[in-house]
Parts: C-alpha cells; structure tokens; sequence
C-alpha cells in the first residue's frame, strides 16, 4: 500500500503538470504557410479552428504581417483580430469573404453590443495575393500592416521584444452589406477572448522579402472615422517570456472579461 507521503508527491506531481498545461494554453507556436513560405507566431484554436499569425522585422518598426484564417458557414462569418485582449479601445481588424472576394476593415469597439465603426488614421493593410483566398468554407488573409503598432494602437514596437497579450473573435452569422468594408458585423458567436503572442520569436531577417509581396494599400470606406487613442497600452507579459509554445486550446463560451 503506498504511504501517504507517496501519494501527497505524485499528487504534487500531477498538478503541477496539469497547470503547467494550463499555463500553456492559447500561446503562439512557429507555424510556416506554404502558400508564402513566410514564418509565424501563430495562434490556433482546436475547437474553432480559428487562427491568427503575426511575422516582424528583426528590428521592429510599426509594421507586421498577419494571417487570419478561419472556417466558413456556407461562405458565411467573419473573423479578427484585436492589438490587446480587451476588444474595447485597440485597433482592431475584421475580414470576410464577399462570395470568393476577400473583404476587411480596421475598427475600434467601445462595447460589447454594438457593430464596431471603422476607423481610419497612420495605418493601411495591403494584401498578400499568394496568401489569401476565400471559399464557402474556408477564409484566409494575409497582408502586411503597416503603421499598426503604436502605443496609442494599444501595442507598440517596444513591447515587441517579449510576450504580449492581443485578442480575437469568431462568428458564424452573416455580415450585413459584405461588398463595403463598412459591413456591419453581427455578434462573435463562435468565441472571443485572447491569446498570449510571442512577438521575440516572430522577428525574421526575411521580413522585408515578405513584405515585398504586398499590393497597394487598401483604402477605407468613406464615412470611416479617425481612430481614438487608446491610453492604456499593451506593456507584453514579461513573466511569460519563457513559456513554451503549444496549440491553443480555445473555448467557444471564452469572454473578454
């Protein structure tokens, strides 16, 4: 029969693995496309299949790459992402498909329950050909932001050399008038909440030839208004600068509380 000591350590054991588990979840792991061959930290949730890739220059700028790639609903849904895990105030991007077209916008919400307006300021997407494409089930979007992280943004390059925590959102519903970037989304039903980005590990020397792919600047719809600055900027999580990668494991009924 085993002595209690015995069992308090394997105990001990397990629950420490199991936290270690826990503390691992929803972390960016390196992920390389082979559509572009470009490197990202990339966060994937298992239950959403919902994933959200960043690339950066080996000494940060205001620019990064992203990849939004997420399931569709018979073409329906959108997608995005948010500069911090509190989807109030950041810059925000959200994409979806119009038929087999790829449309997105910037936008900054202010609560929970309304369509976020888009905004307009010192920052563009240009799209990444090679990188994105849409069907009626599956969307993916790649495309270099330019002038996208300031700390009035809600994350800017300084915080790039650790560990920050940025934000996304899933839905299955329908846009509303999906040919304008000014399309009005409707709730994130498939999941929100955020994710921890190793943005250390996704600088790249190659950065700049990926750049390169990009086409010109999208432009934004004409009521969009000039984007409010977000005091409370994303300072990293430098506790979590060594933690491992893992495949996040999301949750449909995650909140940003």
């Amino acid at each position: 029969m085993w002595s209690v000591s015995y069992i308090f350590m394997y105990t001990a054991f397990y629950a420490a693995l199991i936290s270690k588990c826990f503390c691992q979840k929803k972390v960016t792991a390196t992920f390389t496309d082979p559509s572009t061959g470009i490197t990202f930290e990339r966060f994937f949730g298992v239950k959403t299949s919902f994933s959200f890739g960043i690339a950066l220059p080996e000494t940060a700028n205001n620019s990064f790459i992203g990849q939004l790639t997420f399931p569709l609903n018979d073409g329906a849904g959108w997608g995005g992402w948010s500069l911090t895990d509190d989807m109030e105030g950041p810059l925000l991007m959200a994409a979806w498909a119009d038929g087999g077209k790829v449309v997105s916008s910037f936008r900054q919400a202010f609560n929970e329950d309304d369509n976020p307006p888009e905004v307009t300021g010192n920052f563009r997407a240009r799209p990444i050909a090679a990188g994105t494409s849409a069907n009626s089930s599956l969307f993916t979007y790649t495309f270099l932001c330019e002038g996208c992280l300031d700390d009035a943004l809600g994350l800017g390059a300084a915080a790039t050399s650790g560990t920050v925590k940025m934000g996304w959102a899933l839905s299955s519903e329908k846009v509303g008038n999906p040919a304008s970037p000014a399309a009005i989304l409707n709730f994130h039903n498939r999941g929100f909440g955020g994710f921890q980005a190793r943005l250390a590990q996704a600088k790249n020397r190659k950065f700049d030839e990926w750049a390169a792919m990009a086409g010109p600047p999208l432009a934004p719809a004409t009521n969009a208004s000039p984007i409010t600055s977000k005091k409370k900027k994303n300072k990293g999580n430098k506790g979590n600068k060594g933690e491992g990668p893992g495949n996040a494991s999301d949750d449909d009924s995650d909140d940003d509380d």
